[in-house]
């Protein structure tokens, strides 16, 4: 199977909610594009060369509207499914959670979010909330606990035993 995974940052985000994914796939044999720890995932006049061909694509709900637009016209013009995965319920982010401004600048952030939601062809999240509240916007959901891929620390010293 091909399978292209986008994000749009380096960080967790891209890390959690792309990265790992598109990681354990590509050790399942699978034929993985993607970029991890590129903060530049695609050039724009390089888009349809990164997405022709894939069966799946995997992002992290990403709130970029263009972005989000090119993936649902790759998607019609490629025919590959679309996979969205998330760990914010963005219709209730506290005050004090630090994406709270970003969800609430005016900008249309949350609708996005719930835009992305409806146009997946899958809608991955990590508890069982999320679940409830993902299902709301999208028709499939299945809740992924996060994991942590433990080569990445590996050699790491750990605490002693007692």
């Amino acid at each position: 199977m091909k399978i292209v995974g986008i994000h749009l940052e380096p960080g967790a985000v891209g890390w959690l909610r792309c990265w790992n994914w598109t990681t354990a796939l590509k050790d399942r044999g699978h034929d993985v594009k993607h970029q991890p720890h590129a903060s530049k995932q695609f050039e724009w006049d390089g888009l349809d060369d990164y997405l022709r061909g894939a069966d799946v694509v995997i992002t992290g709900r990403m709130a970029h509207a263009p972005v989000f637009a090119a993936l649902l016209a790759g998607r019609k013009l490629y025919g590959y499914k679309l996979v969205v995965d998330t760990d914010d319920n963005s219709d209730d982010l506290p005050h004090f959670n630090y994406a709270f401004p970003d969800y609430h600048s005016g900008a249309g952030t949350a609708r996005l979010v719930r835009a992305e939601l409806r146009e997946a062809d899958l809608v991955t999240v990590s508890t069982n909330r999320l679940g409830e509240w993902a299902r709301k916007y999208a028709g499939h959901v299945v809740v992924v606990p996060n994991a942590v891929d433990t080569r990445l620390y590996a050699g790491v010293r750990t605490r002693e035993k007692e």
